[in-house]
């Protein structure tokens, strides 16, 4: 399976998904060598339309591989597994930009006053930009895990409505709907925020 290295692996396992082969999939993915490697697979880029425009999403290859699987042959278990281990991943990314927010932040802040006081300096003004850049990139990032684990709280909770549970689909619905209300996901719009919304509705409805 790893012949052609992970990359290939990775082509291999979304060409069998493709063309309905989840139970030969399933086989490769549980394979001890793939499991061995699975860190190495890197990310899946997962495109996804938005009003503005196309959004990439970058999860974890191995996993979201096991889920595609696992969903497309109803191994319900496996899926619900293979989202936990992705939002686990997200949270804790969102933790290390937080963490790093924290410290940029105030260099940024130093570096906008510098600048004030050497408006003419070169250094000064540099010191200011790549600031300004390093703070703009990490509130990108920080946006994007929240805006991901919102759509995927929301994937886990159709895989609960799909087998029938709509008490484990709530509390998804509604972790998704907190992660994507206006102003959580720092300008980065959670895409399935109105479908979470309405199975949110439609779930307190029918409540007795």
């Amino acid at each position: 399976m790893l012949l052609f290295g992970t990359l290939g692996a990775q082509l291999q396992l979304q060409l069998m998904l493709m063309l309905g082969r989840a139970d030969e999939a399933r086989d490769q993915l549980l394979d001890e060598g793939v499991i061995t490697a699975k860190g190495r697979f890197g990310e899946f880029p997962l495109p996804a339309p938005t009003p503005a425009g196309v959004r990439l999403y970058r999860l974890p290859a191995y996993e979201w591989l096991r889920f595609c699987q696992a969903a497309a042959t109803g191994d319900y278990d496996d899926a619900h597994e293979a989202l936990r281990t992705i939002l686990d991943q997200l949270a804790a990314g969102e933790v290390r930009f937080l963490a790093q927010m924290r410290r940029a932040v105030p260099l940024t802040v130093a570096a906008e006053l510098g600048l004030r006081a050497h408006p003419a300096a070169l250094v000064p003004r540099e010191f200011a930009r790549l600031e300004r850049e390093r703070a703009t990139e990490l509130l990108t990032e920080l946006s994007f895990h929240r805006a991901a684990r919102a759509d995927l709280h929301t994937l886990a909770a159709l895989l609960a409505l799909e087998q029938g549970d709509p008490a484990a689909a709530r509390p998804h619905l509604e972790r998704a709907a907190a992660l994507s209300r206006p102003g959580a996901g720092l300008g980065e719009e959670s895409i399935s925020r109105p479908l979470a919304l309405a199975y949110l509705r439609r779930l307190r409805a029918a409540r007795p």
